[in-house]
């Protein structure tokens, strides 16, 4: 009888990408491997989950389910193109989520942030700005 005892890893999931996308108000765009990625340590071949623990001004979705939030995700479904933000359209110049990542022995990564940077329309100088919202100044419109 041989018994085979395997060392538990107590290392976390290595997280790597720039952790970081642009997207246009009210637009979906795809998360790559080269802005978020996580490796097991112990196996590079295992697969790394990531749990988003909350998003501002959107969500994460999975392609084959559009509109439908999702909360956890692995790094293989990033490798295969499948997950995307859904930006909500606010006017806000900063989105994102908050996530950590774990691997199949329960290692959990330090917490992290994934940054949007949301490209706001310009203000032309001849747009009418309603300041007080009942029209502008005294009830009438005033260009800026």
């Amino acid at each position: 009888v041989t018994i085979v005892v395997e060392e538990a890893t107590t290392f976390p999931p290595i997280i790597d990408g720039d952790l970081a996308l642009d997207i246009q108000p009210g637009d979906v765009t795809l998360i790559t491997s080269a802005d978020l990625n996580a490796t097991d340590v112990t196996d590079a071949r295992r697969p790394v989950i990531f749990h988003v623990q909350s998003t501002t001004d959107g969500f994460i979705e999975i392609s084959d389910a559009p509109g439908v939030p999702i909360t956890q995700f692995t790094a293989g479904d990033i490798a295969a193109d499948v997950i995307r933000f859904v930006h909500d359209g606010s006017l806000n110049s900063q989105a994102g989520f908050v996530f950590t990542a774990t691997d199949l022995d329960g290692n959990v990564a330090s917490q992290q942030i994934f940054g949007v940077n949301v490209s706001l329309p310009p203000i032309a100088a001849d747009d009418e700005i309603d300041v007080f919202g009942v029209g502008g100044f005294f009830g009438g419109a005033h260009p800026f």
